[in-house]
């Protein structure tokens, strides 16, 4: 059994018998209140569980050479489709180690962005189709130049990576005890925290990277994030090359490659990305990866280790934990009538309703405080992202519940492309794009007709509720967005 579940079943039962010590039983609420924190304890208890082992164990980085003995050929594939940018096409020929070559494998279909891939001179792929969309164009170059690489990187059209990357990553890849490692995965950090919104959005990156570099090597159960990293051919081969089944190659593929025992670890290599330049770029990739998510878990894994179906359950259910809470707030403010004459009655109800919903939520947000101050994210920047990740889940949780409700039923799940460059979103534009969320918004506010107590029970949540959108907007920048003017953005 692994460790890391062990551990986690042991923290979900400490808590849940903790709370069961400190409820009131008598009281009728006490049974519904402690088996809906359980849905949400599954949640908790697995970051916490991380967290601690982050604090009891060190940094677990992967064998590496100290110099290279031999110089493989590898191939750097740049995957596009109509969104290239400029400098992270201009990054590409940088890179530091001689054996390697360049391609783009373009499925643009506009002339103005082919013509810019053109414009930079490098050997372009162009399949005349979108077949299989990202997997199809990696098999598509694979079954034409593989067998001359031993070695292959994926970057996306905004990966950025450093002119030592390949020779740092080939010390790993080399290295006689990772010859069952199919895939190296790296650091990923944005590259455009210049702006206000990808910056508050990425705050956490440097604590994801602790846990990752403390737990992920300790497990097999590491699944692709699908680009900056290194895949070795021949496992690839082995096991057909890319899935082309699903929306998320990249797990699908590290799935695959686990049924065959092989591995994807982790290295300590920092590459970069961009983060969505505004919240409506952010729901259209919360949208895919929610669809593809659940169309994953559709396909039966039985033959995967247990670890890694763990993984797989935890992905999904964070997003199902969605369903759980807006049934909360619907029923929060429709499921009985009240009068607010009845307040000073209720009033001692009330304040030991505020402390159970505080509570959790109070300590879900400073028990990783110690890990934050010691990696010198400020105070103010942890906070601030707190506020904008809380008031983007309570802004994209009905569309992304719906966007669930579409795909178990049967929808199949859109292939949309994240946006890299946009201009500015208006206030109204941005109402506009969430007009699902505020529909939902004013059908929760309408239950105060019938139930005015609830206005008090809730009133925390109401008030972030009804100022999300003006907070996510607020983290907003004002001035237009030209990636062809960004430069300096990778550390050398």
């Amino acid at each position: 059994m692994d460790w890391f579940i062990v551990s986690f079943g042991f923290v979900f039962l400490s808590i849940s018998a903790a709370l069961a010590f400190s409820l009131d039983w008598s009281s009728t609420s006490t049974i519904p209140y402690f088996l809906a924190f359980q849905v949400v304890n599954v949640v908790l208890s697995y970051d916490i569980t991380a967290y601690a082992a982050s604090l009891l164990l060190r940094k677990h980085d992967l064998s590496k050479l100290a110099e290279l003995k031999r110089y493989p050929q590898v191939a750097l594939l740049y995957v596009t489709r109509d969104d290239a940018i400029p400098i992270a096409l201009s990054e590409l020929k940088k890179q530091t180690y001689a054996e390697h070559d360049i391609f783009v494998l373009d499925d643009s279909s506009t002339a103005e962005k082919q013509a810019l891939i053109d414009s930079f001179g490098y050997r372009v792929i162009r399949r005349g189709g979108h077949s299989g969309y990202k997997a199809g164009s990696i098999n598509f170059w694979l079954s034409r130049f593989g067998k001359a690489y031993e070695y292959f990187v994926v970057l996306d059209s905004d990966s950025i990576v450093t002119p030592s990357f390949l020779e740092s990553i080939l010390k790993y890849a080399e290295h006689p005890a990772n010859r069952d490692v199919a895939v190296f995965e790296t650091k990923i950090v944005p590259w455009n925290a210049h702006r206000r919104f990808p910056r508050v959005i990425s705050t956490m990156a440097p604590y994801r990277n602790w846990i990752l570099e403390r737990i992920a090597n300790r497990r097999n159960a590491l699944l692709s994030s699908g680009h900056n990293n290194l895949y070795r051919i021949s496992c690839l081969i082995e096991v057909g090359g890319f899935d082309e089944r699903f929306l998320s190659e990249d797990v699908a593929t590290t799935l695959k490659l686990l049924e065959h025992g092989y591995l994807c670890k982790y290295v300590d290599i920092v590459t970069y990305e961009a983060e969505p330049f505004h919240i409506l770029s952010y729901l259209k990739r919360a949208i895919r990866w929610v669809n593809q998510t659940i169309e994953l878990n559709q396909h039966d894994w039985r033959s995967l280790p247990f670890a890694a179906r763990f993984e797989m359950f935890m992905m999904q259910y964070r997003y199902l934990v969605w369903f759980w809470y807006m049934i909360g707030l619907l029923l929060s403010f429709w499921s009985r009538s009240s009068s607010l004459s009845a307040m000073h009655i209720a009033f001692p109800e009330i304040l030991k309703f505020w402390g159970l919903s505080l509570a959790p939520l109070a300590f879900y947000y400073l028990y990783k405080l110690p890990i934050v101050l010691f990696l010198k994210i400020s105070l103010r920047d942890y906070f601030a992202s707190v506020l904008l990740g809380i008031s983007i889940g309570l802004c994209l949780m009905p569309i992304l519940v719906l966007e669930q409700l579409k795909t178990l039923l049967g929808k199949a799940p859109s292939r949309s492309i994240t946006e890299k460059a946009e201009e500015d979103l208006s206030f109204i534009s941005m109402l506009f794009g969430l007009r699902t969320s505020i529909l939902f918004m004013l059908l929760v506010l309408a239950g105060l007709s019938k139930d005015p107590l609830s206005l008090v029970f809730n009133l925390m949540w109401i008030l972030l509720l009804v100022s999300s959108p003006f907070i996510v907007c607020a983290f907003h920048d004002r001035q237009s967005i030209d990636l062809l003017g960004v430069s300096g953005v990778v550390g050398k």
